[in-house]
């Protein structure tokens, strides 16, 4: 799309099986801002960029990225500190369609409040459950915002029921194949997950009962594990280990990947209650 910009005669393009389809919607939002013109059919699978060679300079604010705020936000879920969360300048202008993780975490019990006015988010530590959920299963579509698939993973293994992420093969071709992998290091610390084509389905249970007690059927624990040098899956295994009980740490292997899209990760988690210790592998605790 981009690069119809500058092509004589623009650009036609046919897509047979669109998805992410938000960020299309996306560019061509940012293309309509600057003045280039660009179609694209209500089944995403025509799109058509006009040639425009007389672009000019403009100065503007880039949007904070839905997907760094994906990582506090479920380590606020996960604390057991019992502090409340305040994430600051939100991207409320419903460009990016990862901003539909707020109502996902929210229908199982997470406690968020997303003030648009103030461009902020509180989160608060919460017991997750699908109880409430049709069929008491929890159904996130997740072609539209595939890149959150491995924090609404960790997530789901703390909310007490199922969890289907499902229209997910696209995520088998990011970094690394994500539902593959989510499937070895989940397991590896104690998760029920099951592997399809297009989904993965985590059997998840709460740290606590509705009634305060311990859950006896969580037994999530520590462990070492692999990041597979994709920077989500680091930070989404970090995050994991918030939620564990004390003593119980997760070990990410080759963790400073996480640097290509949050490069204050560490910085940032510490700010929230985490602690973690750079050894040849990264770990982190509450």
């Amino acid at each position: 799309m981009l690069a119809g910009i500058l092509l004589d005669g623009g650009i036609k393009l046919e897509l047979s099986n669109p998805k992410e389809t938000p960020y299309l919607t996306m560019t061509q939002k940012w293309f309509e801002k600057v003045g280039v013109e660009c179609s694209i059919s209500d089944d995403f699978k025509k799109i058509e960029v006009k040639q425009n060679k007389n672009l000019k300079a403009f100065t503007t604010t880039i949007p904070s990225d839905w997907e760094g705020v994906v990582f506090p936000l479920v380590a606020g879920l996960l604390s057991e500190s019992g502090s409340k969360i305040t994430i600051e300048n939100i991207d409320g202008s419903g460009t990016q369609g990862d901003d539909a993780i707020v109502k996902i975490l929210q229908s199982v019990g997470g406690r968020i409040v997303w003030d648009k006015e103030k461009f902020t988010i509180t989160v608060e530590p919460s017991r997750l459950t699908t109880e409430n959920l049709p069929d008491k299963t929890l159904r996130v579509k997740m072609s539209p915002f595939p890149d959150a698939i491995c924090a609404l993973a960790v997530a789901a293994c703390f909310t007490e029921g199922t969890t289907i992420l499902e229209d997910a093969a696209v995520c088998r071709r990011k970094e690394t194949d994500r539902i593959k992998v989510l499937k070895i290091e989940l397991s590896k610390l104690g998760a029920e997950v099951e592997e399809k084509e297009d989904a993965l389905i985590i059997h998840g249970h709460a740290p606590f009962l509705a009634n305060g007690g311990k859950n006896p059927e969580f037994v999530l624990h520590g462990g070492l594990c692999e990041s597979y040098m994709d920077h989500r899956m680091a930070m989404s295994l970090a995050c994991l280990g918030i939620g564990l009980p004390k003593g119980e740490s997760v070990i990410v292997k080759d963790a400073e990947c996480c640097s290509v899209s949050f490069p204050k990760f560490f910085e940032v988690m510490r700010g929230i209650g985490c602690s973690f210790e750079e050894l040849d592998v990264i770990s982190m605790n509450l």
